[in-house]
């Protein structure tokens, strides 16, 4: 049964960090996914990804409705996942098809939509360990602890209709998650 490992990371670059740790360690292009919000106007790291990516698939541009303009890269986004327009993905069935619960896949969607990065794994059994450590290693989200906070504030799960984040509106998401810590 293959197993699927997932870390949600505030920042880009930690994201970054940890899908090089995976390749450095064995791990195969075809084991690694990301999805990343294109909104955060990091062009440098946008740029560091696409070389990172590129050793497991092409980087491809995805709009992701309720999120808008995404980059993606593994099998999960293949284009056999996206929509015969070529340029639209429902997120959610990508999680669910990798075996994602339902309400993780919303706190993973709704992650993204505030700017997140999204590592998903799914490692031969005998690396899922490893694959854990490296994901954890890097400071993902702690993803329940998140969705309290949101809910706090009025969320009751991802919404594909709702209006994607901006550059600001993401900014203002990262100062306030950065003063609750």
């Amino acid at each position: 049964m293959t197993k699927t490992v997932i870390g949600l990371y505030d920042d880009l670059a930690d994201a970054q960090r940890a899908i090089q740790e995976l390749l450095t360690n064995g791990f195969i292009g075809d084991e690694i996914n990301v999805v990343a919000n294109k909104a955060t106007g990091d062009t440098t790291a946008a740029s560091t990804q696409g070389a990172i990516i590129g050793s497991l698939a092409e980087l491809t541009s995805v709009t992701i409705p309720g999120i808008g303009p995404t980059v993606a890269a593994g099998p999960l986004f293949s284009s056999r996942a996206a929509e015969k327009d070529g340029t639209r993905t429902n997120l959610l069935d990508v999680f669910l098809n990798a075996g994602v619960p339902w309400e993780r896949s919303h706190y993973y969607a709704e992650g993204i939509r505030r700017g997140g990065a999204l590592v998903i794994v799914r490692p031969p059994d005998h690396m899922a360990v490893r694959a854990v450590q490296i994901i954890h290693h890097y400071g993902p989200v702690d993803v329940d602890q998140r969705a309290r906070q949101w809910r706090e504030n009025g969320w009751r799960g991802f919404d594909a209709e709702a209006s994607s984040y901006s550059k600001a509106d993401i900014e203002r998401e990262r100062q306030v998650t950065e003063a609750r810590a």
